[in-house]
């Protein structure tokens, strides 16, 4: 847990400037008058190496997104089971120049999802095979009964080796039309973040009534893949929820501070009306 003089958290990503972090956790911070700053840092790849070996000696804390969660896992002095087992890491606590990580893509998955839903899964198809495709992949094997499960992605080679091993079957994007009847999807890719267009991102075109849709990302207003989803008559499950629970999450890890669901959406609805007329 952070203390009180150790003030700086963060966000390292590349790119990072459509994250409505800084916004929520700032805003957070004053409220509970916390003596913490919350920013966003843009890494080029160029420069990841230098930066993470001194990240731990000016940051108390942050916050991992694409595409270093993988990367970022063999920098850590010490990971969480989660993050061990998916080589995934979004979140970090620092001190003493040393560094924890640990996997909240995790927790905002498994909260954001119904509580009352069917631990049967069927035949689950994911898109994108980094870091939070490993978490997706992870929970969904550790706490449901999914029959076989197919990633699509358009990177090749080693990437899929993970995968391979934990009985995943691999697919491109060609091959979507000839999988059968899917009843799960989840987009892993950052495909309709704002100012990434989804429209190449198609559901099957087999789907079983009732199925499953779920999307990491986060928007202000519900994204392509998963407006064709609901209007096909799939649940869906939203990237703002996941988001949600993550924030949650990452307060607890670096404060040991509580902030309810209710509050937390409050704040992450503020923050995209903020960043929409920015």
């Amino acid at each position: 847990m952070i203390s009180g003089s150790d003030n700086l958290l963060g966000l390292i990503g590349h790119p990072v400037q459509k994250s409505p972090g800084q916004l929520i956790y700032n805003t957070i911070f004053t409220e509970r008058k916390l003596r913490n700053i919350y920013i966003s840092v843009d890494i080029h790849p160029w420069h990841f190496n230098d930066i993470m070996k001194e990240l731990p000696n000016f940051f108390s804390g942050f916050n991992v997104t694409i595409p270093y969660k993988e990367k970022a896992v063999s920098y850590m002095d010490s990971i969480d089971t989660i993050s061990e087992s998916t080589g995934s890491v979004n979140l970090v606590v620092a001190g003493k120049g040393k560094t924890m990580g640990y996997n909240s893509d995790f927790y905002g998955f498994m909260n954001a999802l119904p509580h009352d839903m069917d631990r049967n899964l069927g035949r689950v198809l994911i898109y994108g095979s980094g870091g939070t495709a490993r978490t997706a992949f992870y929970a969904i094997q550790k706490a449901f009964s999914p029959g076989e499960i197919f990633v699509v992605s358009r990177n090749t080679g080693n990437v899929h080796g993970w995968f391979r091993e934990r009985g995943a079957v691999i697919k491109n994007y060609d091959d979507i039309g000839n999988l059968g009847e899917i009843d799960s999807v989840i987009n892993c890719t950052p495909l309709g973040m704002m100012g990434k267009s989804d429209t190449g991102l198609k559901l099957p075109p087999r789907l079983s009534e009732g199925f499953l849709a779920i999307d990491f990302v986060y928007s202000k207003n519900m994204t392509e893949f998963l407006t064709e989803a609901s209007v096909r008559g799939g649940s869906i499950v939203t990237g703002n929820d996941i988001f949600i629970y993550q924030a949650i999450e990452n307060l607890r890890k670096w404060f040991d501070i509580s902030v309810s669901p209710s509050d937390m959406r409050a704040y992450f609805d503020e923050a995209m009306e903020i960043m929409d007329h920015a």
